[in-house]
């Protein structure tokens, strides 16, 4: 598995937090992100992952993550935060897609270079 993935998803931040805390919607679609990267992170590292499934996580990331973190943003979550997230949804997206690859016969190798933010 790629270094570059996050042992954890990104927590919401402390400092935007609205007079009694992040409103239910917001803390349920971070909960949806969360349980979608944790269920890719274990699918890469079950041994002999199933392709299918593989594929159909990574998609499950792509359509819903950028929903969510756009309708995130828009109702005030700070987008150094959806930026965050999107880092960490981005190479575990690629690695899924490898793996996938992989599992049926194929061999890419990631450049994951390219997702990484231009210093």
């Amino acid at each position: 598995m790629a270094t570059d993935i996050p042992a954890e998803f990104p927590s919401l931040p402390i400092d935007g937090i609205i007079v009694g805390g992040w409103p239910a919607n917001i803390r349920e679609a971070h909960n949806i992100l969360q349980t979608n990267f944790n269920h890719g992170l274990t699918l890469l590292r079950q041994e002999g992952g199933d392709p299918i499934r593989l594929n159909q996580t990574s998609e499950r990331l792509v359509n819903d993550s950028v929903r969510i973190l756009e309708r995130m943003e828009e109702s005030g979550v700070p987008a150094e935060y959806t930026y965050r997230c999107a880092n960490a949804i981005g190479p575990l997206v690629v690695e899924l897609e490898v793996a996938a690859l992989a599992a049926e016969g194929m061999y890419v190798q990631p450049n994951l270079s390219a997702l990484r933010k231009n210093n």
